[in-house]
């Protein structure tokens, strides 16, 4: 089984402005093998403002490129897909976990280890 790295500050939420009421916790991915270029961040997306927040892209220091995706079954068999953004009501929580919503980090520039912040 791949080891959990706990992260911190792995991402930048990009927008006109930084949404200051956005908080990204319990966020965490598994240690990428050598040879792996991606990896999914999980944890939970809060939006603590009384306003409706919309996530449109995310940045990382350690990849090329960040999507949001939601893994979904279509006729039993596991499938992602791209979503173009992420709706927060005022005061509302969305969960990026395994099987659904996450954050998928491509053109890893780095192996990832286990007990790694990035």
């Amino acid at each position: 089984m791949m080891s959990r790295i706990m992260l911190m500050c792995v991402c930048v939420f990009c927008a006109n402005t930084f949404a200051e009421d956005l908080e990204f916790n319990n966020t965490w991915l598994r240690a990428t093998p050598p040879g792996v270029s991606s990896a999914a961040i999980y944890g939970d997306l809060i939006n603590n403002s009384d306003d409706e927040e919309v996530l449109v892209s995310v940045t990382s220091n350690v990849a090329k490129r960040v999507m949001l995706h939601r893994t979904s079954d279509e006729r039993g068999m596991m499938r992602m897909m791209h979503v173009d953004k992420l709706i927060l009501t005022p005061r509302a929580q969305e969960s990026l976990s395994p099987g659904g919503l996450h954050l998928m980090l491509t053109g890893l520039q780095q192996f990832l280890t286990e007990g790694e912040r990035v």
